[in-house]
């Protein structure tokens, strides 16, 4: 059974959209300055709300072969530190839907309705806010935040990334999307080019094999990989047959332990 999560009431809406203004006007000085700064909203699972002013690090990059991933790891925004202890309020309604949520039994569609809920509320809340200032939302208990894990709430989006050179970049933005490491561990190469790789964890959802099949050159730069790993994951198996579709050459090892009603 998938819990299901009440509309918001306009208290909630009410209390966000004050916290933005609020936190908004204490920062003005720095977003005045316009595109790329902008503003990530930290989402933290508890229900804490963070207003975190930060610079997008254009052109949005991820390395395009195994030696850049040993010595760094490259980050796609430069959060400004102090906020994260400053502008933060926690959310009632946000919480409440978490503990309850961690009581049922854990599945994916329970999780991605709690983080579409959220997202609503951010967004309805944001509606009369400046149109001119770029609005995203992390996840605040991650370390690193990617271009591929950020959502759009309001005012200019975010530049496209350009396409991937390599197979090994493709999978380092996908990666990033399930917040692992792309490391010669889960990975096999032959001659330069991923014959195996893994997109495992539950992290790993549907968006994932979404952002591979709508990827312009995937079949070209993936036209050498014989396996690939699905392991422990909330990938439907809707999602699978895609995936199978787009990629027939390669064996699809899927292995899912999270089960969706």
């Amino acid at each position: 059974m998938i819990y299901e999560y009440p509309k918001s009431t306009h208290q909630t809406v009410e209390l966000v959209r004050d916290f933005i203004t609020a936190s908004q006007k204490k920062y003005c000085d720095y977003l005045s300055a316009g595109f790329p700064h902008m503003v990530s909203l930290g989402l933290a699972d508890m229900g804490n709300l963070s207003f975190i002013p930060c610079k997008a690090i254009l052109p949005f990059y991820y390395p395009p072969n195994y030696e850049e991933n040993k010595y760094e790891v490259i980050e796609h925004f430069d959060f400004f530190d102090k906020a994260w202890l400053t502008c933060v309020t926690m959310i009632p309604e946000f919480r409440e839907h978490y503990i309850t949520f961690s009581q049922t039994i854990d599945r994916g569609k329970e999780c991605d309705l709690q983080l579409e809920r959220r997202l609503l509320v951010l967004r309805e809340a944001c509606k009369n806010i400046d149109t001119n200032l770029t609005i995203v939302a992390h996840n605040s208990d991650s370390e690193v935040g990617f271009e591929v894990n950020t959502h759009h709430i309001s005012g200019p989006p975010l530049p496209p990334h350009p396409n991937p050179r390599t197979d090994i970049q493709l999978f380092n933005r996908l990666d990033s999307l399930t917040e692992s490491y792309m490391g010669i561990g889960q990975n096999k190469l032959k001659n330069g080019v991923l014959i195996e790789a893994a997109l495992d964890g539950g992290s790993s959802e549907d968006r994932v094999i979404d952002i591979l099949i709508s990827t312009p050159n995937a079949q070209v730069l993936l036209k050498n990989l014989k396996k690939l790993n699905l392991r422990c994951t909330r990938i439907s198996p809707k999602k699978v047959e895609d995936l199978q579709k787009f990629l027939p050459w390669v064996y699809v090892n899927y292995l899912k332990t999270f089960n969706d009603d």
